[in-house]
């Protein structure tokens, strides 16, 4: 038995060790060189840079190499984080970025002012209580702190010489515990003392752990692949003889555009560079929101579960397979959420809501996270099947969100950034 606790004791000793020598890395380091720190809470860096680590972000001087992994201001919601991968620098002289995991570049573009720092060292897992407690699973951070508590008490068996089968007493040798029976009982002070080690370690992993913890940055390698949970998509939407862009009949800023109406189709594109906020009476955050619906699909009424957009009235038969790219993200941009999505495509008789579907609707919804971890716009490439529109119709593509999504979700579009658009051809 006592060497079962001593080899207990030895090996519990080892990986409170090990964990202080991380934790104290992760905050001394850089309290000590003037870096800041911040944990990643999503896996687009995988297999290099996983969820729970942190990593210890350094000034940097630009222009950046390619290949840098830097911590950026999330240019689509204020106030959060983004680690990638630098690819390649831009005549204008931001970087082009990506997540190691992704499929794609990341959509927007990072200015020299938006780069907090480069990346210089990684302490693994050490954060990934914060993932838990930012996902809703506080029980696992709890778990994990029994453990820490629980590796620190029995570690009192790797350092009290009572449970070395190994040590060998000599003549009058202060005793341990009141079990050694090889001379007098020691002192009160003994039992504190065996006690004190172990106890030492447990407050100083705990303190340094709660400061390792709370005070780093949350920062999202963004997942910004077609979505590997994701049906019928395609990574790249084709060459098209005619390209149709969702545009905002609202101005920017308004209550939101007409629920009773389909927002404008049209053959121009995009000339804005900022994604506004569609519906400033429903939500916060830039784009559009639409709500989560009861069941009802492409067939429900236009307005809080649905969304469409009209083209004007066609002057020739437009025809052949339709795909449409979407950028889109749950509501709040949460990265943990399931998404349904249904679109579909309808000919139209102009001026009026006689309208039959056309191609193949399609319904996507997620088997985990909509967007794999990310807080910013996913773009979503859609296969809508083949579409034959005659002369003096219109075409109208209809975006609903399904009552098996877990909440409301959101679209972005009408910018230079995000030209959500239907191509036919």
């Amino acid at each position: 038995m006592r060497r079962l606790k001593f080899a207990v004791g030895l090996v519990s000793l080892t990986v409170v060790s090990a964990l202080a020598g991380l934790v104290l890395a992760a905050t001394v380091l850089p309290l000590v060189m003037g870096w800041d720190r911040v944990v990643l809470t999503s896996g687009s860096m995988m297999p290099r840079i996983a969820p729970g680590d942190i990593v210890l972000v350094a000034p940097v001087e630009h222009p950046i190499k390619p290949g840098t992994v830097i911590t950026f201001k999330n240019p689509n919601k204020p106030g959060s984080l983004i680690t990638h991968r630098t690819l390649d620098i831009r005549p204008d002289g931001s970087y082009r970025t990506k997540g190691d995991a992704n499929g794609q570049p990341d959509v927007s573009p990072v200015r020299h002012d938006a780069v907090i720092g480069k990346g210089l060292l990684l302490v693994p897992a050490i954060g990934l209580p914060a993932v838990w407690i930012q996902n809703g699973q506080p029980m696992l951070a709890a778990a994990a702190v029994f453990v820490v508590i629980l590796l620190g008490f029995l570690s009192r068996y790797g350092l009290l010489k009572k449970h070395d089968p190994w040590h060998v007493p000599e003549k009058d040798e202060p005793l341990d515990g009141p079990d050694d029976q090889n001379g007098p009982k020691g002192p009160s002070s003994r039992g504190v003392r065996k006690w004190a080690v172990p106890v030492g370690i447990v407050v100083a992993v705990s303190l340094a752990a709660a400061g390792v913890w709370l005070a780093p940055k949350p920062t999202r390698a963004a997942f910004a692949a077609s979505s590997v949970n994701h049906q019928n998509l395609i990574s790249t939407a084709a060459a098209a003889a005619n390209i149709f862009y969702l545009k905002t009949n609202a101005p920017n800023d308004s209550p939101g555009p007409s629920t009773t109406t389909p927002l404008e189709l049209t053959s121009t594109a995009p000339t804005l560079t900022t994604l506004y906020n569609y519906d400033t009476a429903h939500d916060t955050d830039p784009g559009l929101l639409i709500a989560k619906g009861i069941g009802q699909g492409l067939d429900a009424p236009l307005g809080a579960s649905l969304q469409s957009w009209m083209m004007p009235r066609a002057t020739t038969v437009i025809s052949g397979n339709a795909k449409a790219r979407l950028w889109t993200a749950m509501k709040g941009f949460s990265p943990t959420k399931t998404g349904s999505l249904t679109v579909g495509l309808y000919i139209c008789n102009p001026g009026s809501n006689n309208c039959t579907a056309a191609g193949t609707p399609v319904t996507i919804t997620s088997q985990g996270s909509w967007s794999g971890g990310s807080t910013t716009w996913v773009p979503t490439d859609i296969d809508l099947g083949t579409i034959n529109l005659p002369s003096n119709r219109v075409l109208q593509i209809r975006v609903a969100v399904g009552s098996a999504s877990s909440d409301a979700m959101m679209l972005a579009y009408d910018t230079t950034t995000y030209p959500a658009r239907v191509t036919v051809g």
